[in-house]
C-alpha cells in the first residue's frame, strides 16, 4: 500500500504538470517570465518538491529486489515519456540565463528509477541536462551513476547511448554558441574600448590646446572685467543717490501706509458698529411683527366681540317681534270671535226675519232698509276678512323670513368661532330687519 500510495502521487503530480504545461504551450507568451507563479515545474512548487523526494526514496528503495519486483507492475513509461517531454519543452522555452539554472529535477528522479526509456530523446535529453547541471553536484553523481549502472546491465550499449550522445553534443553546442556570442561581444567590446581610448587621447591633445587659449582668453576677459567694474562702480554710485531719494520717499510712503492702516481699522470698528446697528434693527423688526401679530389678535377679538354684541341684539329685536305677532295674533283672533258673534247675530236676525216676515208686512220699508244694510255690513265684512287673510299671510311671510334670517345669523356666529368672516355674517344677519322695515 506504501508503493501504491507513492506512485499514486507520483501519476497524478505527473498529469498535473502534463495538463498545465499543454495549456502553457496553448499559450506561448505563458513562460516568459522565470518568476511565473502557476507554472508547476518550479522549483518552489510543494507538489513538485514532494514528488522529486518520492523519486529519490524510490532509487534508495531501488537497491532491494523485492522493491522493484512490486514497483515494475506501477509503472507507466507513457506517462514518464510525457513528463520527460513536458520538461524538456519548458526547457528549451526559458531565455539562456534560466536555461542554466533550471534543473529536471522530477524526470531525473523518475528516469533514475525507470532506465528503460533511456532511447527516448527527450529522456536522454533530460540525462544530458543533469550531467551538466551546475546547481547541485549530488544530481550529477546521481546521474554517473544511473549511467554506469545501465551500461553494465545493458548488452546493446551503443544503442542505448546514441540519444544521451546526440544530448551532451546539442548542449554542448548550445553552449558553445553562446561562448561564440559571448566572444563576440568582448572583442566588439575591446574595439568599442580602443576606440574611445583613441578619442580620449585626441581629446587630452586638443585639451592643452584649449588650455593656452583659454588662459589668453581669460587675460582679455580680465581686462574687459576692469573696464566694466570702473564703469559699474560709477553706475552704483549714481544708483545710491537715487537709493537715498527713493529712501525717502519709501518712508513717506510707509507714513502714509500707517495712515491707511488707521483709517482701515477706524473703518473696521465703524463696520462692527454698523453691524450692531444692523442687529438691533433687526431685534426692533422683529419687535414691530410681534406687535402686529399681537394686533391682528386684538382686531380680531374686538371684531368678535362686536359680532356678539350685534348678534345679542338682533335676537333682542327678534324677541320683540315675535311678541308683536303674538299680540298681532291675539287681536286678530279677538277680531274672529267677534266676526263669529256678528256673523251668529246676524243668522239670529235671518230667522227671526223669516219668522217675522209675514207678521212685519206693514214694514216692507222698514225691512228693505234693514236689508240694505245687512248687504252693507256683509260687503264690510267681507272686506274686512279679506284684510285679515292678508294680513295674516304677510305675518306668515314675516316669521318665515325671521326664522331664515335667524339661520343666517347661526351660520355666521359658528364662522367667526371658525377664524374667518365674522363681519361679513353679521352684515347679513340683519337683512330680515330691513325687510321687516321694508
Amino acid at each position: 500500500p506504501l508503493l501504491i500510495g507513492m506512485f499514486r502521487t507520483l501519476h497524478a503530480t505527473i498529469t498535473h504538470v502534463v495538463r498545465n504545461s499543454s495549456s502553457s504551450h496553448d499559450h506561448p507568451n505563458h513562460h516568459v517570465t522565470n518568476d511565473d507563479d502557476d507554472n508547476p515545474m518550479d522549483a518552489g512548487s510543494p507538489a513538485y518538491e514532494h514528488a522529486v523526494w518520492i523519486c529519490l526514496l524510490l532509487v534508495q528503495l531501488g537497491a532491494d529486489a523485492r522493491v522493484v519486483t512490486l514497483s515494475v507492475p506501477l509503472i507507466n513509461l507513457s506517462q514518464l515519456v510525457g513528463l520527460s517531454q513536458r520538461e524538456a519543452s519548458y526547457h528549451d522555452t526559458l531565455p539562456l540565463e534560466a536555461r542554466v539554472q533550471f534543473t529536471p529535477r522530477f524526470s531525473l528522479g523518475f528516469v533514475v528509477h525507470c532506465h528503460a526509456a533511456l532511447q527516448h530523446p527527450a529522456v536522454a535529453l533530460v540525462l544530458a541536462r543533469g550531467l551538466c547541471q551546475t546547481d547541485d553536484k549530488a544530481w550529477t553523481l546521481r546521474v554517473l551513476s544511473f549511467v554506469r549502472r545501465l551500461v553494465g546491465l545493458s548488452t546493446t550499449k551503443v544503442v542505448q547511448l546514441h540519444p544521451l550522445a546526440d544530448a551532451l553534443f546539442a548542449i554542448h553546442q548550445t553552449w558553445a554558441d553562446r561562448v561564440a556570442q559571448r566572444d563576440a561581444a568582448v572583442q566588439l567590446a575591446s574595439k568599442q574600448v580602443e576606440r574611445v581610448t583613441a578619442e580620449l587621447d585626441l581629446v587630452k591633445m586638443n585639451a592643452n590646446d584649449e588650455r593656452v587659449l583659454s588662459r589668453t582668453e581669460h587675460a582679455r576677459l580680465q581686462k574687459e572685467l576692469d573696464v566694466q567694474r570702473t564703469t559699474h562702480e560709477h553706475v552704483l554710485e549714481s544708483l545710491t543717490v537715487k537709493m537715498e531719494t527713493q529712501l525717502g520717499r519709501t518712508d513717506a510712503l510707509a507714513k502714509k501706509k500707517a495712515q491707511l492702516q488707521d483709517s482701515r481699522v477706524q473703518r473696521g470698528q465703524l463696520d462692527q458698529d454698523n453691524h450692531a446697528l444692523q442687529r438691533k434693527l433687526l431685534v426692533l423688526e422683529m419687535r414691530l411683527d410681534e406687535l402686529g401679530q399681537a394686533n391682528v389678535a386684538a382686531s380680531a377679538d374686538v371684531d368678535r366681540v362686536d359680532q356678539e354684541t350685534r348678534l345679542h341684539t338682533h335676537k333682542e329685536h327678534m324677541a320683540e317681534l315675535e311678541r308683536a305677532v303674538v299680540r298681532y295674533e291675539q287681536s286678530v283672533a279677538e277680531e274672529q270671535a267677534r266676526s263669529s258673534t256678528f256673523r251668529y247675530d246676524l243668522d239670529t236676525l235671518r230667522h227671526q226675519h223669516g219668522s217675522l216676515q209675514n207678521e212685519m208686512a206693514a214694514k216692507v220699508a222698514q225691512a228693505i232698509d234693514l236689508e240694505r244694510q245687512l248687504d252693507a255690513a256683509t260687503t264690510a265684512l267681507h272686506q274686512r276678512d279679506g284684510d285679515v287673510q292678508r294680513l295674516y299671510a304677510k305675518i306668515q311671510a314675516m316669521i318665515h323670513q325671521l326664522s331664515d334670517g335667524a339661520a343666517v345669523t347661526a351660520q355666521s356666529q359658528q364662522s367667526s368661532q371658525g377664524g374667518g368672516g365674522a363681519s361679513q355674517g353679521s352684515y347679513h344677519g340683519f337683512v330680515p330687519e330691513t325687510q321687516f322695515s321694508q
